[in-house]
């Protein structure tokens, strides 16, 4: 088993054991021309989630921010995180900084860990 799969497996477990729903919000304005402000469509999607407070990327845990939310997402097909998105928890909104694909494997669902900061 490759570290991917492994991380996507474990993020897999920890879903089923401690995660619970939130709300990905995507914003996205599209505009004809500089001088058009465009239209705005929100897009808000279910996903599960599960806090882990770590990150396998971060070297030194010194650089954690309070208020930063760490840890795994579900997503459903078609969707795909990105560090522009917002992810509700439990009522709170965080800003997405940093996402990482788990797991390679196009007939599952995606997983994906998540960097947010309040």
């Amino acid at each position: 088993m490759t570290l991917n799969a492994s991380a996507r497996a474990t993020a897999d477990r920890l879903i089923a054991a401690h995660g619970g729903p939130a709300t990905l919000t995507h914003s996205e304005t599209t505009a004809s021309s500089p001088y058009d402000p465009g239209t705005t469509t929100i897009t808000n999607t279910q996903v599960q989630v599960a806090r882990t407070g770590f990150n396998a990327n971060l070297t030194n845990p010194l650089l954690l921010q309070g208020g930063e939310w760490i840890g795994v997402m579900q997503v459903a097909e078609g969707v795909v995180p990105l560090p522009v998105d917002d992810l509700t928890v439990g009522g709170k909104t965080y800003s997405i900084t940093d996402v990482k694909r788990l797991g390679a494997d196009p007939d599952q669902v995606a997983a994906y860990e998540i960097v947010a900061v309040a």
